[in-house]
């Protein structure tokens, strides 16, 4: 189908996707060893990527989303029981029991509401992270779980989308 026949929303989902699928090449494994600043790019595509699923519920329900990249305040926008459905979702999304003890010694939050705080403004952060020289412990980028309730509840909502996602042409 051409992309001009698309829905809005599902022209945004497949753009997410593409963030995503961006964010998690080997090659920023590889280059991250080199370049420390590496993994910017990556938690931008991360948060990019969220950032277009929620606007994409709020699409969905109410028109048009509202002009911002705040995470918190897009969360906000979807009615209770959508908000409901992706909390459901994120407390079924396997987490690594090592990962959890380290954020845990850390003093990082594993609930949903800590984690998209920290991860509010993580695409502003990461995209300009060269003004952000001392960022706050509490700021950053802890978004992957929620990232993968709500595209699980996009795709529950239309399915068909999940099977005409696009597969990338390899990268070389």
């Amino acid at each position: 189908m051409p992309t001009s026949q698309l829905s809005r929303q599902e022209r945004a989902f497949y753009q997410a996707e593409a963030f995503r699928w961006a964010a998690r090449q080997p090659a920023m494994g590889e280059a991250f060893e080199r370049n420390k600043n590496v993994v910017n790019v990556s938690q931008m595509c991360l948060a990019f990527a969220l950032e277009l699923y929620l606007k994409i519920l709020i699409g969905l329900q109410f028109g048009n989303p509202p002009r911002t990249h705040s995470l918190v305040d897009l969360f906000g926008c979807l009615n209770q029981p959508t908000q409901d459905r992706v909390r459901l979702r994120f407390q079924a999304v396997p987490r690594r029991p090592e990962m959890v003890a380290m954020l845990s010694a850390a003093g990082a939050p594993s609930d949903f509401d800590g984690m998209l705080a920290v991860s509010d403004d993580a695409f502003v952060r990461a995209r300009y992270a060269y003004e952000y020289v001392n960022t706050p412990q509490d700021k950053g980028w802890m978004g992957n779980g929620i990232m993968e309730a709500v595209g699980q509840v996009i795709l529950e909502a239309h399915p068909i989308w999940g099977t005409r996602t696009p597969a990338p042409k390899k990268i070389s």
